[in-house]
C-alpha cells in the first residue's frame, strides 16, 4: 500500500557495508523502521544523510507492508527546517538525549496522533527556545501523560511521592516513596513554566535521576540513556 506520512527520526544504526536502519515515529503508523540501502556510499543520491538526524521531522513516501519489521522508502524530505537543534551544541546534546529516551519509551507500534502532535510541537519549541536548560526535565514529565504513568497531582499537598503508584501520600508505604527537594520540584514543574524555574546544575541532575528512576519503575527494560552523561556536564 503506497503511503504518505509525517515522521520523526528516533535513531539510526549502520547495517551491512553501506546501509542504515532508521527508526521513526510516524503520524499514521506509529513506530516504523526503514532500510536505507547504500546511503553511506559517497555516490548515493537517493536520500540525503543529513535528513535523518535525530528528531528530524520528515515527509515520507513508502510502500507500507503490514507486519514487516522493515519498510522501504521511495521518497523523504524535510517537513520542517531545523537549524538551531544541530548548530547549537547544547540543543544538539539535548536532542540526542530526547531521541534516546523516546527510542526506549515508545514501545507500542500503533499510531497515536496526540503523541505525534506533542512530539512535533516540542521539537519546534526547542528549536526556537532561548532558555532551555530545563527543557528535558519538563519533556520527561509531560511525556508520561502519553506513556500512561503521569503523576496524580490531586493530593499534592502530601509530602511523599510513591513512584510505583504515581501518587502523593501522607506517609511512606514502601521503599519507593520519596520526599524532599525532588518531590517539591515535581510539583513545581507541574504548575510552572519550565523556563522560569531556577535550578543549579546539582539540583537539575538530582531531579533528572529521580525522573529516570520513575521511568525505570514503569517501563520494563528501560535504562538510563547513555547521552545523559553529556547533559550533566552542560546543564
Amino acid at each position: 500500500m503506497q503511503s504518505t506520512t509525517k515522521a520523526i527520526v528516533l535513531s539510526k544504526i549502520n547495517f551491512a557495508e553501506a546501509d542504515w536502519i532508521v527508526k521513526t515515529y510516524t503520524k499514521e503508523f506509529g513506530i516504523c523502521s526503514f532500510l536505507l540501502k547504500g546511503i553511506r556510499k559517497s555516490k548515493s543520491k537517493k536520500f540525503r544523510p543529513s535528513y535523518f538526524q535525530a528528531l528530524s521531522i520528515l515527509d515520507l513516501n513508502f510502500n507500507y507492508r503490514e507486519n514487516k519489521n522493515l519498510q522501504f522508502l521511495t521518497e523523504a524530505k524535510p517537513a520542517q527546517v531545523l537549524n538551531e537543534l544541530y548548530l547549537d551544541f547544547g540543543k544538539a546534546s539535548m536532542v540526542y538525549f530526547l531521541a534516546e529516551l523516546l527510542s526506549q519509551s515508545i514501545i507500542e507500534e500503533n499510531k497515536d496522533g496526540d503523541l505525534f502532535q506533542f512530539l512535533e510541537q516540542q521539537i519546534l519549541l526547542l528549536e526556537k527556545a532561548k532558555n532551555y536548560q530545563n527543557f528535558h526535565l519538563n519533556f520527561m514529565l509531560c511525556l508520561t501523560k502519553f506513556l500512561g504513568f503521569y503523576p496524580d497531582f490531586s493530593l499534592d499537598e502530601f509530602p511523599y511521592f510513591n513512584l510505583v503508584e504515581g501518587e502523593f501520600q501522607l506517609k511512606p508505604t514502601s521503599n519507593y516513596c520519596f520526599s524532599g527537594d525532588n518531590v517539591s520540584l515535581l510539583k513545581i514543574f507541574h504548575k510552572e513554566e519550565h523556563s522560569l524555574v531556577r535550578l543549579n546544575k546539582d539540583k537539575r541532575n538530582e531531579f533528572i535521576d529521580f525522573l529516570v528512576l520513575y521511568y525505570e519503575v514503569h517501563l520494563q527494560g528501560f535504562k538510563k540513556p547513555k547521552s545523559l552523561d553529556v547533559l550533566r556536564t552542560l546543564f
